[in-house]
């Protein structure tokens, strides 16, 4: 699997992750409380359901609907999504100092 989370995308998701998630657990247990009608419900079950999304993804560098999509927002490396494994790049055992 290739990479096709990372820049300002996997940032985003780091922060509002635990951000969502926190302000979904408020609202789940009534510490805020929304009494605008629908916009209240859309309001109410959003984080809790963006906020186990965000996080997963940004850990693993990797959105399926990314990969549908075709988008990349890695900054153009690609990996076979295990850290080091960027494509193109030298290695040890093809490196010579001097050379």
């Amino acid at each position: 699997m290739e990479r096709n989370v990372g820049g300002y995308d996997r940032i985003g998701r780091l922060l509002f992750g635990p951000v969502s998630l926190v302000v979904g657990a408020a609202i789940l247990r009534g510490v805020v409380s929304l009494d605008a009608g629908r916009l209240a419900i859309v309001a109410g079950s959003s984080p809790p359901l963006s906020g186990p999304v965000f996080l997963p993804t940004a850990g693993l560098r990797w959105r399926p609907i990314n990969a549908l999509a075709g988008f990349d927002t890695d900054e153009g490396r690609k990996t076979t999504g295990r850290s080091g494994d960027e494509l193109g790049t030298e290695t040890r055992s093809n490196w010579c100092p001097g050379g």
